[in-house]
């Protein structure tokens, strides 16, 4: 009997750790952070010229929206920027009238959000599938897309479809530079931050960079220009289709403290995608919301 009680604590505490394991969020299983409690963001519902989306999972991951959005700024001053994040185990806020009349740039971050499929087998804690699909619409209308997620890629467990359709990835291979804290990069000829370079240094705890997680960068073949190469391998894409455009990374610019470097990196890129105003003033979005509630 004694033996058979033994057995089924020793079960549930197996159990117990194995939840444990699915809900930390280090990927070294440090036992780091709870599961997310921050409510899921409000749908916009007036148009901007820039949408950022943040995958956190409710708050269970870094949130480096907050330097985007200074980034962004200094390279659009007049600029209208919009911040969404996603629930635990839910799709983005996206709006109800999401193209690129209402939204001149989508900026999608990950952050160290490596959940997913692969993961801790939840398809919902990253950029979900739901997520992909309104990405998709939005894009195949000629839209514009900042996409950074060192673990985005580990977390869906695969390239095939999206990432191969509007990130312009032909293959990758997963974390090349698995638990670094240093990167020095220098930006590929002919793609969105070309004769730039820089360093990078991501520290658990460390700011503005990751809470929880160091780099875990991939090394990335695009179908056409890449973005930047650093030691271990290239990091991203600079993908123009003709119709849209998409710049990827795999290596997260905003882990530094030299905001002049992060500031530029970005303006780069916004002056890349081509980003400006939206076509659809704020002053005219109730009418056409009231079009569509009819």
């Amino acid at each position: 009997m004694n033996r058979l009680i033994a057995l089924i604590v020793f079960a549930a505490l197996a159990a117990s750790s194995g939840v444990l394991a699915a809900d930390d969020t280090s990927r070294l299983g440090l036992g780091h952070g709870p599961v997310g409690s921050v409510p899921p963001s409000a749908p916009p519902d007036t148009p901007a010229d820039v949408l950022i989306a943040s995958s956190t999972n409710g708050g269970s991951f870094t949130n480096l929206a907050p330097y985007y959005t200074t980034a962004i700024q200094a390279a659009l001053p007049a600029a209208v920027i919009t911040n969404i994040q996603d629930p635990a185990l839910g799709p983005f806020p996206f709006p109800a009238i999401f193209t690129p009349n209402e939204y001149g740039i989508l900026v999608v971050l990950t952050n160290d959000n490596w959940w997913g499929v692969n993961g801790n087998g939840q398809p919902e804690a990253n950029v979900s599938i739901q997520d992909e699909t309104r990405i998709s619409a939005y894009m195949d209308l000629g839209g514009k897309m900042l996409f950074s997620g060192q673990d985005y890629l580990w977390g869906r467990g695969n390239g095939a479809g999206f990432p191969q359709i509007y990130l312009g990835i032909a293959s990758y291979t997963d974390d090349v530079y698995s638990n670094g804290t240093n990167i020095n990069y220098t930006g590929v000829a002919g793609g969105a931050i070309a004769g730039l370079s820089g360093s990078l240094v991501a520290s658990v705890g460390g700011v503005p960079c990751f809470t929880d997680n160091a780099f875990y960068a991939d090394d990335i073949v695009p179908f056409s220009t890449g973005l930047l190469t650093y030691a271990q391998g290239q990091g991203g894409t600079s993908w123009d289709t003709g119709l849209y455009k998409t710049v990827f990374s795999a290596v997260e610019l905003a882990c530094t403290t030299n905001t002049t470097q992060f500031n530029r990196d970005i303006g780069s890129i916004v002056t890349w995608l081509g980003g400006g105003a939206t076509s659809v003033e704020p002053a005219t979005w109730g009418a056409v919301k009231d079009m569509f509630a009819k």
